[in-house]
């Protein structure tokens, strides 16, 4: 051997050498990083052991040596986690993500678990199919890890928590930051973390459909909606609003069949819900759907026979349909149990005020040889005036700018002579 080829073989070998030391420091960090959380619970949570802890298993967590060791990932969860649920403020500098991080490192460690190979390379993250397959191995009593206990304390007691906390810091996002989209990534990580114990958590799923509803993400908010409605979800309270939310969405995206299905689907689950109820109406009217407005409109009297609101809007809708009789009984209903009710005023007034101009163009429409029935068609007119004019004078006090009262007040004081509240009123548009 000469001394060229002497030299590169000591040459490889101190490069071995080297690995190995480097390989061995890593696994040593790994070790270390054990020992120091372990001094941080019985030292009386002293925020150097745990800093240096977190140091040496970030180090540990990124190498190629110990990055695939399923230990790795759990001894940088529990020390995330430690650094999480501790009360001591002054270790809080030390990292300003723990609960991201401890997440993300029980995941690691799930995956890394698995003794099949296959198993740890799923991805979990943006692939449907590769998280069913996790779930699915999770949840199957014969899969083989390297150490189970990690799989079960992560999922019987560490998980449990975690998804508290994200629940938690979900609610602080929707309530506190309005951040939506924020609130909703933050329930659908606690949702997730129940998922693995075979539980459905109802509740959070119901906050994560408000938070994609007001963040606009439909389709999300959609499949939250439609999984509530089929779990029979009613929370407290929150049935009739899951159905309300989830038909104005699909109506949002012209999805009008799927959305009136979904309402009626809620009157038939909630019958004497008035959100419901109401919206079904503002449907049918909406849809110039008249006949089917006043079926729901009976139901909402015949459930709550003293709100003056549904007599007014029932007044208009027998109005539309010519039942002129019956419109005016709805309304003076309307107007007896809330006087000041602007709607059943007006209407009403309008309601005599337009069959007064109907009098009027027929009295036109007949010849001067037809004196007689044209007094008389005058005399109808000027009688149905009278009746309009204290419910459009009513109107006009509750709302003095609305011109829909001024309007037809001011010809019945020209057509009936009235002419100091001609002048009143006309000034009132004029200023």
């Amino acid at each position: 051997m000469n001394k060229t080829d002497y030299m590169k073989k000591i040459s490889i070998l101190m490069s071995l050498l080297v690995l190995g030391s480097v390989a061995f420091a890593q696994k040593a960090k790994v070790v270390s990083a054990y020992n120091y959380e372990k001094a941080f619970r019985e030292r009386g949570e002293k925020c150097p052991d745990l800093a240096k802890g977190i140091e040496a298993i970030d180090a540990a967590a990124k190498d190629e040596s110990t990055s695939g060791w399923p230990k790795t990932w759990y001894y940088r969860g529990n020390l995330y986690y430690l650094l999480m649920a501790t009360t001591n403020k002054d270790c809080k500098s030390i990292d300003q993500k723990p609960l991201d991080k401890c997440y993300e490192s029980y995941m690691m460690c799930l995956k890394k678990n698995f003794e099949d190979p296959a198993l740890q390379n799923l991805d979990i993250e943006n692939n449907q199919e590769d998280a069913v397959k996790f779930l699915k191995a999770v949840m199957d009593q014969g899969t083989k890890y390297e150490d189970k206990s990690y799989t079960m304390d992560i999922l019987g007691v560490r998980f449990p928590a975690l998804a508290g906390e994200y629940v938690n810091k979900g609610v602080t996002e929707f309530q506190d930051n309005k951040n939506y989209a924020a609130a909703l990534e933050n329930f659908e990580k606690g949702m997730g973390m129940t998922g693995f114990t075979g539980r459905v958590d109802t509740n959070v799923m119901y906050y994560a459909a408000l938070a994609a509803d007001n963040a606009k993400n439909h389709e999300k908010a959609n499949l939250y909606y439609s999984m509530l409605i089929k779990l029979n979800y009613q929370g407290k309270g929150d049935g009739p609003i899951i159905y309300s939310n989830y038909s104005r969405i699909l109506e949002e995206q012209g999805d009008t069949a799927k959305s009136i299905e979904i309402l009626k689907a809620g009157r038939a689950k909630y019958p004497n819900d008035r959100s419901l109820l109401n919206k079904e109406i503002n449907y049918y009217l909406t849809s110039g759907k008249n006949q089917e407005a006043l079926q729901s409109l009976k139901e909402a009297v015949d459930a709550d026979h003293n709100n003056p609101g549904l007599y007014a809007i029932q007044g208009s809708v027998l109005e539309n349909l010519g039942e002129t009789a019956q419109a005016e009984v709805a309304y003076k209903k309307a107007i007896e149990l809330e006087p000041e009710n602007f709607d059943a005023n007006y209407n009403l007034g309008a309601m005599y005020f337009n069959k007064g101009v109907e009098y009027n163009n027929e009295a036109n429409g007949y010849s001067m040889k037809e004196m007689k029935k044209i007094e008389a068609a005058q005399a109808k007119a000027t009688e149905e005036f009278k009746k309009a004019q204290p419910y459009l004078e009513k109107a006009n006090q509750l709302n003095p700018t609305d011109v829909t009262a001024i309007q037809p007040l001011l010809k019945i004081y020209a057509m009936t002579n009235q002419n100091d509240k001609y002048k009143a009123l006309k000034a009132t548009l004029e200023n």
